[in-house]
């Protein structure tokens, strides 16, 4: 997902899906939390995150790109390893899951504390590094209410590898990778995003000013 000025746009697999124009904030005031995951006690994930990079000021793409084919760059570990440490806008970057260990670690240079409600490290069905995070229709991550995830009317990237498991029944009917505001529920700022939904595809909702949405597209496989 990229805002760019007052466009929101959709990327899957490094092509523009949908996008749609809105010049409200991002955020619900001095500071907001990312549910990953998760959005309302009725909307999970079933499947894996890796590389889960949330980048403010900087969209990072606006047009359509190559997917990188390494893991995100930081300031931790061996250069060998996190090919990309030059990544020009780490500055920017204020959060960064790799999933290679438990406990999940906040890559950033804020190095949140990530709070884990039962999600699992996956070695065996990841994208880049030792592992992912496996998500099972009930459980979540989440980041510590922080200035660092209020975004305003300012550009931001918020990207991800997400591998679906599936979609439509019990608790993940409306399947959700990430929401970000103040907790559960369609707190003024909260901006989510969604694969499959069944309202639309893949889709976006931001509630400032009475809920609005990006939706469309194709549905990932």
């Amino acid at each position: 997902v990229v805002r760019n000025g007052t466009t929101w746009s959709i990327y899957v697999n490094g092509t523009l899906d949908v996008s749609a124009t809105n010049s409200t904030n991002a955020d619900n005031g001095t500071t907001s939390q990312f549910y990953i995951g998760r959005c309302f006690a009725s909307e999970f994930l079933n499947g894996y995150i890796d590389e889960f990079r949330v980048t403010k000021g900087v969209a990072r793409y606006t047009s359509n790109f190559g997917v990188p084919n390494y893991q995100f760059g930081d300031n931790i570990g061996n250069p060998s390893i996190y090919y990309g440490n030059n990544d020009q806008f780490f500055q920017n970057v204020t959060l960064l899951l790799h999933g290679d260990t438990s406990p999940f670690v906040d890559s950033s240079q804020n190095a949140a504390n990530i709070t884990n409600n039962n999600v699992a490290l996956n070695t065996g069905t990841k994208q880049f590094g030792a592992g992912s995070m496996q998500f099972n229709t009930t459980n979540y991550l989440t980041t510590p209410a922080s200035a660092n995830y209020t975004f305003g009317s300012g550009d931001f990237t918020i990207e991800a590898w997400i591998y679906q498991v599936a979609v439509g029944t019990s608790t993940y009917i409306y399947p959700v990778i990430f929401a970000c505001g103040s907790g559960d529920g369609d707190a003024a700022g909260r901006f989510s995003l969604y694969s499959n939904h069944p309202a639309g595809s893949n889709m976006m909702y931001y509630y400032n000013a009475g809920m609005t949405n990006i939706s469309g597209g194709t549905n990932p496989t």
